[in-house]
């Protein structure tokens, strides 16, 4: 693991861990109140722990370890297992204590593009979401209570080959991207409903979300090396007029999309690009 220093953009340390992340997953997470760094291992059935004095531990966890979110709030990590064609379970750890608590068994399988699930928590409601198919590929989000460790909720989608999956935690909506369908799904937080699906254009193909906590727009990267601009909430401009949420603001072309951050201090979107040809 590479240590960036951002005070003057330079390589101040590696860090020696054994790591094997899926590198199409979401395989490290920080939490910047505790100072460590987790990091998935594939191939290891680990997690690996860091340190802010880059010192490393490890927690085992199930077979095929692949996607993790953290919240930093309650200092628990969640990460999603799976072996084979078998459904994916989440392993709970305690991250104070580096050590798993306890295993959710998940009724979602990996969009048929990728081998992962995704998922997204919410800090402020100590929710966590994961999204996939289900059996004959109906899409859902499953939904897990921080404060009890257990599924609580299960949003049906349809067949539309969900892909990612993203929270605005201030305005409690939950994003899920539709692949197959060309779509987003806008989820209440509260009563578990789709409230919203927003039409990107079948030939779309959108698989990556990333959310603006400040403005609450929505940053979409399809396939075809574009992202989507939405707008997550509804404004009143005195010159522009209404803008309602939901409404596609802006589509940009890029050289291709494969993933991407938002960092709202700078009101900037960073995306990885790969190639569309």
């Amino acid at each position: 693991v590479s240590v960036i220093d951002l005070s003057n953009n330079t390589l101040a340390s590696s860090v020696s861990c054994a790591c094997s992340p899926n590198l199409y997953a979401d395989p490290i997470a920080v939490n910047p109140v505790t100072n460590k760094v987790y990091v998935v291992n594939h191939n290891l059935s680990t997690v690996s722990v860091i340190d802010g004095a880059n010192n490393v531990s490890t927690v085992t966890v199930g077979s095929g370890p692949n996607n993790m979110v953290l919240n930093p709030v309650t200092d628990k990590v969640y990460v999603t297992t799976q072996q084979s064609s078998s459904a994916p379970e989440l392993t709970v750890i305690d991250a104070a204590n580096k050590n798993s608590t306890s295993t959710i068994p998940l009724d979602v399988y990996p969009n048929s593009g990728f081998d992962f699930t995704a998922m997204a928590v919410n800090p402020v409601t100590d929710k966590i979401y994961v999204t996939g198919t289900k059996p004959q590929n109906n899409s859902a989000v499953e939904v897990i209570d921080g404060s009890t460790d257990s599924v609580i909720g299960k949003i049906s989608l349809g067949y539309v080959d969900s892909a990612a999956v993203a929270v605005d935690p201030f305005t409690d909506k939950v994003y899920v991207v539709n692949e197959g369908a060309g779509t987003v799904s806008v989820i209440d937080g509260a009563t578990f409903t789709v409230t919203k699906t927003i039409q990107l254009g079948s030939s779309s193909s959108p698989y990556a979300i990333a959310i603006d906590p400040v403005s609450h727009d929505i940053y979409v990267g399809n396939s075809t090396g574009t992202v989507s601009v939405i707008a997550g909430v509804t404004t009143v401009d005195p010159v522009k007029g209404t803008t309602t949420a939901g409404t596609i603001l802006a589509k940009i072309q890029l050289p291709g999309t494969a993933d991407m951050a938002v960092n709202p201090r700078a009101a900037k979107v960073y995306v990885h690009s790969e190639p569309t040809a």
